[in-house]
């Protein structure tokens, strides 16, 4: 899953730099793809790391800042 790390990197970035996508935007944008991920390769596995590692790198410091 180094390449969700990177992915989640890019994302962050992105966040940064366009206020309108919100944490949790971002969190189901990192879902989808790698939805299409387990469709392709058919490892369900993938998608669960995927949304853990999504949750660690989504933590309670964005949320905070999408509520507020």
């Amino acid at each position: 899953l180094s390449n969700l790390s990177f992915i989640v990197s890019l994302q962050r970035l992105r966040i940064n730099e366009n206020i309108k996508m919100s944490p949790l935007k971002f969190f189901f944008n990192i879902l989808r793809n790698e939805a299409w991920k387990v469709f392709r390769e058919r490892n369900p596995e993938v998608l669960v790391s995927a949304a853990a590692e999504v949750l660690i790198f989504c933590s309670c410091e964005d949320l905070v800042i999408f509520i507020l």
